[in-house]
């Protein structure tokens, strides 16, 4: 198997395209996953008024690790039927309300690994079919592939896709039991929903269970472009945030 990374999906035509294009599309082996993700989203949370939801993005660390742990506990025979000698790192919910006419512009996620050395995925399981009316992704292919870092320090390059862009983008049409797995330094978005229903996802971050969680800070000094620093599984349900908001200092 000539990959660059170590193997973690089952599948190897599948780690072959996701390295390459920077994601896949595969399918759940038991549909009844998305039952009970929705009966746990119910459980969590009774009325939901953001437009664009996403679970973990508060300060209320032991909630969003109640949620996480929940979902990976839901999901992990389903990972485990795609994945191998993986780590799941954190999990959220991802809403986008029905009407709401706001494309969330091409942008990359946070980093989590050093991605030269391993594969980070993100793993995006909606709870309904998804296409360019709902809220669906679209995703910028090959653009994960020069790595930079991604924090609160150095932003997520959000902007608007433009004329070059537009031509390579790909929607991303999933229907029921399908899902994505992306990689976080691809560019990607969302469509705006003009349905009258939610459009629901839930989103998995992973990688190598040999894997190093890092976050990318601020260079110490002008010699550097980065400076990593070790981080554990559940940094991103509340510490990044509270960065993010100047609340507290690495």
């Amino acid at each position: 198997m000539n990959l660059k990374f170590k193997q973690i999906f089952k599948n190897e035509v599948a780690q072959k395209e996701f390295e390459e294009n920077g994601f896949c599309v595969l399918k759940l082996d038991n549909l009844k996953l998305i039952e009970e993700i929705i009966i746990a989203k119910n459980n969590f949370f009774t009325c939901i008024d953001d437009g664009f939801f996403l679970s973990h993005y508060n300060n209320n660390k032991a909630k969003n690790q109640e949620i996480s742990n929940k979902l990976i506990e839901l999901s992990k025979v389903e990972l485990s039927n795609h994945f191998i000698d993986f780590e799941p790192i954190v999990a959220h919910f991802i809403l986008k309300k029905r009407n709401h006419h706001e494309t969330f512009n091409l942008h990359q996620d946070w980093s989590y690994v050093d991605e030269n050395i391993d594969l980070p995925i993100q793993v995006w399981i909606p709870l309904q079919e998804t296409n360019k009316e709902n809220g669906g992704l679209f995703i910028l292919p090959e653009s994960h592939k020069n790595f930079n870092p991604r924090s609160a320090y150095f932003g997520i390059n959000m902007h608007e896709a433009t004329e070059i862009e537009k031509e390579k983008l790909l929607a991303i049409n999933l229907k029921l039991g399908e899902f994505v797995c992306y990689h976080p330094g691809v560019f990607h978005g969302s469509f705006e929903n003009k349905t009258k229903l939610d459009r629901n996802a839930v989103l998995i971050a992973l990688s190598h269970k040999s894997a190093d969680l890092f976050y990318f800070e601020k260079p110490s000094n002008e010699f550097e472009q980065y400076n990593k620093k070790v981080i554990q599984k559940d940094f991103f349900l509340a510490d990044h945030f509270n960065i993010q908001n100047n609340l507290i200092k690495l």
